[in-house]
């Protein structure tokens, strides 16, 4: 993986609370590979998740918006953090 490849990409998304109570600010936010992370509802369903940093409100994305290594990236953090929406 060309690490230029990884700081380069983005994703421009909204913020809709879609995953969780579909209450986001609906600013439109330009996402970085670090922004995404994967998170379990109350349901015990996984996505790929962002937090808005206006509101604090998580929005799920489908995983066909994101490349591979997105993704892989998400996982690897996925497996050292907690596995519930944890407001820091």
């Amino acid at each position: 993986m060309n690490p230029n490849k990884e700081r380069e990409w983005t994703l421009t998304e909204c913020c809709t609370g879609k995953g969780e109570n579909y209450k986001g600010c609906g600013k439109v936010l330009l996402l970085s590979v670090d922004d995404i992370f994967i998170s379990k509802s109350n349901l015990q369903e996984f996505s790929y998740t962002f937090r808005c940093p206006h509101c604090g409100v998580f929005t799920s994305i489908p995983n066909w918006h994101l490349p591979k290594f997105v993704r892989r990236k998400a996982i690897e953090k996925f497996n050292v953090r907690s596995f519930s929406h944890t407001k820091v």
